[in-house]
């Protein structure tokens, strides 16, 4: 009822912490698993405050395995066409090929690397855009951030493309590389593209967090079983 009478009211981002905790209906037959969890405002900043000041910041959470050679080179690129931006990866997995990211002279200054897991309740927020890999995509990590009003930047082009126009803010799924870059840009630099992308993933968390169409598939598949057995 409360993600039901969200999505019928316009959302409001201030209010996005008390709502936080209602975003918690993945799963079925009573087993629930929480999309997001409001996080202490003040370790937000403490996260935030480990940025350069005034960089705009993007985020890469994802199994390392995912970021391959392609993606670590469209990033390089995006790194070099914003001075703004700041890149943070975490992630579990062998992190050899993302140090090796970090430690390029012309990205110094200009990449955090996380190796291991992070807190995605408190580095969602603490970004301003998460880059999901590809072709390799990410799925409950890219959720979790969207869940906060953390836009999620896709590409698509993959077997993978049916979700991303499902799951994803339409307006962020890039068709090229180019795109990829150039729509990260505009985020940054358009502050009413950015909210109103901010709005939609906040919509499209209340999407995933809500059971009813797994419900009614779940009862609708029961009533044909019903059927044929008659």
């Amino acid at each position: 009822p409360v993600a039901a009478r969200h999505r019928r009211e316009s959302l409001d981002l201030d209010a996005l912490p008390a709502l936080l905790p209602h975003l918690a209906v993945h799963g079925v037959l009573g087993q629930l698993t929480r999309v997001a969890a409001a996080a202490d405002p003040a370790e937000i900043a403490r996260v935030r405050s480990g940025f350069p000041e005034g960089s705009f910041v993007l985020g890469v959470f994802v199994r390392l395995v995912k970021l391959d050679a392609n993606n670590l080179s469209v990033l390089a690129r995006m790194l070099a066409a914003y001075p703004r931006f700041h890149l943070v990866i975490a992630g579990p997995g062998d992190p050899a090929m993302a140090e090796a990211f970090a430690r390029r002279p012309d990205l110094a200054g200009r990449v955090t690397l996380h190796a291991g897991l992070v807190d995605l309740d408190v580095y969602g927020p603490a970004i301003d855009l998460m880059c999901d890999t590809f072709p390799f995509i990410g799925g409950n990590a890219c959720r979790q951030v969207s869940a906060h009003g953390t836009p999620v930047l896709a590409r698509l082009g993959t077997p993978w493309d049916p979700l991303l126009q499902s799951d994803r803010n339409p307006d962020l799924l890039a068709r090229s590389d180019e795109e990829y870059i150039a729509l990260a840009i505009r985020v940054a630099e358009d502050a009413e593209f950015r909210e109103e992308q901010r709005r939609v993933a906040v919509e499209k968390a209340l999407a995933y967090a809500d059971p009813t169409p797994m419900l009614e598939d779940v009862e609708a598949a029961i009533a044909r079983s019903r059927g044929g057995a008659t």
